[in-house]
């Protein structure tokens, strides 16, 4: 793949070749699968949009196939004892470092009982071409105590080796393992973007029925017709064992 955006390296055999980085699309958690799509007729469109769930909800279906994952790269054992946290990793060649609550304050949600947060030290660089970054996100939509904090990373200019830094919804016992997704990685292109502020026109609104009526042609609704996806391509190479 010479036409590479963006590349993921490892020093580590293991690591490269039983916890990869994978394309966001090649991944979704059992918590998302198993969530129904609903139990109505398909052919009973005066319901559909009230009945049908998270499931069948394209944008949130996007979102979930959009770049790369990061997975945990060991398992990873983390306990609490009133304010203070103890990791264990199996893996302890990357380790890891706390952030206590007075480097973060308030701007983190109080969503996060435990106010410390654990940076992990990734094996993985990151390295995009010119005039590329990345979105680093939480991987959402599935029922972990655990969630990856956003950031965008300048991967085409700066230090490669970028942590990890997540925060605990409980102070529970807590056992990330091995291929489980820390973080989710979306490439972009930096370019400056012009937006306009105004009044909703006729003719927009005119734009706006005529989808609408894409409802009707199948029995899957609007979501057949408006496919125009990004792809985002792997390949894994230097997975055989270095003798």
């Amino acid at each position: 793949m010479n036409n590479a955006i963006i590349t993921f390296s490892c020093p580590d055999w293991a690591i490269r070749k039983h916890a990869p980085v994978i394309p966001s699309a090649e991944y979704m958690s059992k918590d998302f699968l198993d969530l129904s799509v609903g139990e109505i007729c398909p052919f009973d469109f005066n319901k559909t949009s009230s009945q049908l769930t998270l499931r069948q909800c394209p944008a949130v279906n996007d979102y979930l196939k959009s770049g790369y994952i990061i997975r945990a790269w060991c398992d990873i054992q983390v306990t609490f004892d009133d304010d203070k946290m103890h990791v264990q990793m199996s893996n302890n060649d990357y380790g890891y470092e706390i952030h206590t609550a007075d480097q973060f304050e308030n701007v983190v949600g109080n969503q996060f009982k435990p106010r410390i947060s654990l940076k992990l030290n990734s094996p993985w660089s990151i390295f995009t071409d010119a005039g590329y970054s990345v979105m680093w996100l939480p991987y959402f939509y599935q029922n972990k105590n655990y969630q990856a904090l956003p950031a965008v990373v300048d991967t085409d200019s700066m230090v490669n080796r970028n942590p990890i830094n997540i925060m605990f919804f409980e102070k529970k016992d807590t056992l990330i393992k091995l291929g489980d997704p820390l973080v989710q990685v979306i490439p972009y292109k930096k370019e400056n973007i012009t937006g306009i502020s105004k009044a909703y026109t006729d003719k927009e609104h005119k734009r706006f029925l005529n989808l609408l009526g894409l409802n009707k042609l199948s029995r899957f609704g609007w979501r057949t017709f408006i496919k125009n996806k990004v792809r985002y391509l792997l390949e894994r190479k230097d997975l055989e064992v270095d003798s």
